[in-house]
């Protein structure tokens, strides 16, 4: 219904099911009434559970490499228990704040930045999984031909535990909060159908 949504935020192309998404922009348009995206400015927010994620090749050679094995014996298609995203938007570039991605028994955080020019610049990495291994991958360049790397380096491996956050990981989680608070101050409450992972989760 709103044009630039599916633009801004590829992410909802490629899930299936219901989750609450919010979106709160400020933009100039031109005589055609589209948006200006030189001038936007915005914040938006993404939260939902029992979600299934569609065909998606680049999904499918990010599960490969972070080593992801099948979750559901009886289904090939990925299964999101749960997903809590908060992002802002300035002028053409989105910045996704780490985010928390729950599927059966692995927890991956995902993070990054990309623009209307399909530039992509984002870190996916597993938090908990069923295997001894730590594993991240680094996703880059402009798509449709992105470089998938495996990741030298674990970010965010104390992010969702309480007694072990850094100063950094406070404040991302609050800014994550402010984000969301701010966005759902005008809803209704009995239209909402997810209120996103309490913060010690």
């Amino acid at each position: 219904m709103i044009p630039y949504v599916d633009t801004l935020v590829p992410l909802l192309n490629d899930l299936e099911g219901a989750a609450d998404f919010h979106l709160c922009a400020e933009t100039y348009v031109n005589a055609f009434y589209q948006p200006k995206v030189s001038t936007m400015r915005g914040a938006a927010s993404l939260t939902g559970q029992n979600l299934v994620v569609l065909d998606n090749k680049d999904i499918d050679r990010i599960a490969k490499l972070l080593q992801l094995k099948k979750w559901r014996e009886d289904d090939s298609k990925i299964h999101v228990d749960s997903i809590d995203v908060a992002m802002s938007v300035f002028r053409d570039e989105i910045e996704v704040y780490p985010f928390l991605l729950s599927l059966h028994k692995y927890n991956i955080v995902a993070e990054g930045r990309h623009n209307l020019k399909n530039n992509y610049d984002y870190h996916v990495e597993i938090v908990q999984s069923p295997l001894p291994v730590r594993l991240a991958v680094d996703v880059l360049g402009t798509m449709p031909k992105l470089n998938f790397e495996v990741s030298p380096k674990l970010r965010y491996k104390n992010l969702y535990r309480p007694s072990k956050r850094s100063d950094v990981d406070k404040a991302t989680l609050q800014m994550k909060a402010n984000i969301r608070k701010v966005l759902e101050a005008n809803v209704k409450e009995d239209t909402r159908t997810y209120e996103g992972l309490k913060e010690d989760e």
